[in-house]
Formats: C-alpha cells, structure tokens, sequence
C-alpha cells in the first residue's frame, strides 16, 4: 500500500525575498554613488539623475506586463527571462562609456528587476493555501523591507572602497547569483494560472482606470513616492556641493529617511 503523495516542492521563501528586494535595491543602491558617476563620466548631475528616473519607471512599466505574460507561459520562465535581462543589463550599466548608454542600461536593469517584485509575491501565493499565503507573504515582507534601508549604506561603502563602478559590477553579481538560485529552487511546475488574452488584459486595465477609488489611491501614493524619489535622487549631490558634507555621509543621511518613510508605512497599516 503506498503512502500520500509527496507534497510539491516550494519556491523557499528566503529565495523569493532575494528576489523580491533585489529590483528596488537596485535602485536606492546606486544614489550615494551618483556624484562621483558624474565626475567620472564627465556628465551633470541632471544627466546622472536620470539613471534613477529611468529605472523608476522601468519598474512602473514592466509590471504591467510581466502578470499577464507569467499567466500565460508560467512563473518560472518569465521570472528567468526577467533576471537574465536584470543581469546583462547590470554588466552593461558596468561598463558603460557615457551616461547615455548608462541611462538606457538603468531602463533595462529595471525592466528586468521588476520581474521579481510582480513574480516573488505571484509564487508564494499560488504554492501556499489561503491563509499560510497571508503569514508567507508579512514573512516576506518584512524581509524585502530591510533592503531600501540598507541599500544606501551599502552603496556607500562600495562606492568608498572601489569606485562607482563597484555598485553596478555588484549588481550584475546579485543578479548572476538569482538566476542560478532560481533555475535550482524555482520549481517547474509553478505553471500559468490562467490564460488570459491581450484583450481581457486590456479591458481588466481600463476598468481600473475607470475606477474613482483606484485613481484616488493611485493618485495619492504617486504623489508620495514621487516625492520621495526626487528627494532621494538630488539628496547626494545638495549633501555634497551644498551642504558640503562629505561622500561617506550620503548613505547614513539617505538611510536615516529611507527608516522614516518605512516607519511611518508600518504604523499606518497598523492604524488602517
């Protein structure tokens, strides 16, 4: 007589953290090393800036997409395409000549680091009954929280200790690091879960867009993390040419309102 059937093997949810935080950290990680890029590629700090606006918005962009394609051809797959592009446009973010073409590899290091925000969160869900999906994703959660704090104190020592370029050849790392950890822990079987077509998407958007309480939220968090960004993107150079502080402070200054902008996400989940 044979035993129950194993239970399927799950994505750990370290892993998916990692994965998870990795888009964002990319983001945060780079701005203490903003001025010294901009000495280095003989660019203003305008030009310099667009490396974070750009990734911002390859963020917003790619996850519209990456939902609809992972439900049609899986998790697996499309989180793997997702992080090859994070990685290849990290190595070319590395060796970038100008910040032109550093611009353009921040676009595409977003368009694939946004692949683990939409898909680490997709995955505990779909391998977890409802109310486990709910401990695993505050788990998770907490987790991925840790990294906007500790990325620009990370970027600064790197960018102390090797140059500007050592954030960007780090980066590609991490990302080298995912891919291999996910084609080993990501299990094949986390498959579509649904098969949805361009036009139901586009409806599913359109209905969004009609919506008065969706626009009133989205409206509302734009604003704040708009806010937010554009402190954080002009903070190292008003840190350094105005104020005068030097390069090694950026992270501690940028961390310190990172805590405060998390702290007070806690506390109004907490009085919602």
């Amino acid at each position: 007589m044979s035993g129950p059937p194993p239970e399927p093997r799950r994505a750990p949810l370290w892993l998916l953290a990692l994965i998870t935080f990795s888009g964002t950290l990319a983001m945060h990680v780079f701005v203490p090393a903003l001025p010294q890029a901009a000495a280095a590629l003989g660019a203003s700090p305008g030009s310099l800036q667009l490396t974070i606006s750009f990734y911002i918005a390859g963020l917003a962009v790619g996850q519209l997409v990456y939902g609809p394609l992972s439900d049609r051809y899986g998790r697996r797959p499309v989180l793997l395409a997702g992080l090859f592009l994070y990685t290849t446009a990290g190595l070319a973010a590395a060796l970038a000549p100008d910040a032109t073409a550093l611009i353009a590899a921040r676009l595409f290091q977003a368009l694939g680091g946004c692949a683990g925000l939409v898909l680490g969160r997709a995955i505990v869900r779909d391998g977890s009954a409802l109310s486990e999906a709910a401990q695993r994703l505050a788990t998770m959660n907490l987790m991925v929280a840790l990294g906007p704090g500790l990325a620009p104190l990370l970027g600064t020592a790197l960018t102390a200790a090797a140059g500007w370029r050592a954030v960007l050849w780090s980066l590609c790392g991490l990302g080298v690091l995912n891919a291999a950890l996910a084609w080993r822990w990501i299990p094949a079987g986390v498959a579509a879960a649904s098969q949805q077509d361009s036009g139901q998407v586009l409806r599913s958007y359109l209905k969004l867009l009609r919506s008065p309480a969706f626009l009133g939220y989205a409206l509302g968090g734009g604003c704040a993390t708009t806010s937010m960004y554009a402190f954080i993107a002009a903070a190292p150079f008003i840190i350094t040419a105005e104020l005068g502080r030097s390069s090694g402070e950026v992270g501690v200054y940028l961390a310190i309102v990172v805590f405060g902008i998390w702290l007070g996400s806690a506390c109004a989940s907490r009085l919602a």
